[in-house]
């Protein structure tokens, strides 16, 4: 197996009601966390059309991509090494579907995220960066 370094693009998604969306991972890596929508990019694409492509397969909903927040970079022992760049995304509308690769999805209003059990550590630390914890 050749290691490779997979790149993606995820967002801080809010609702009108200023709402944060988060979905809960149904598979690896972060199976059973709630994280910041979005996925990988492929070849030749722009990483604000990832995001929008990503919630469109994700969620069902259409959004419009703002600016840019941060990337992380996450490597561990077990030969996984992403780049993932985020941004701040709202809501325009579309009817909402939860993915198969998704078990659950939530909007929770930005004062109460630190309630939420099994918060991924990359969402927790782009939250904070952007002052919603």
């Amino acid at each position: 197996m050749e290691d490779k370094i997979r790149v993606g693009s995820a967002v801080v998604l809010e609702n009108k009601k200023g709402e944060i969306l988060l979905i809960k991972r149904k598979n690896e890596p972060a199976k059973g966390k709630w994280v910041l929508p979005g996925g990988g990019i492929f070849f030749g694409e722009h990483s604000k059309e990832t995001a929008k492509r990503e919630l469109k397969e994700e969620t069902g909903y259409d959004i419009s991509v703002g600016d840019f927040i941060t990337t992380l970079e996450l490597i561990d022992s077990k030969n996984f090494h992403r780049v993932i760049l985020y941004h701040k995304a709202k809501l325009l509308g579309g009817k909402f579907r939860l993915s198969d690769d998704a078990e659950d999805a939530v909007w929770i209003e930005p004062k109460k995220i630190n309630t939420v059990e099994n918060l991924g550590e990359w969402a927790l630390q782009v939250l904070k960066e952007v002052g919603y914890i």
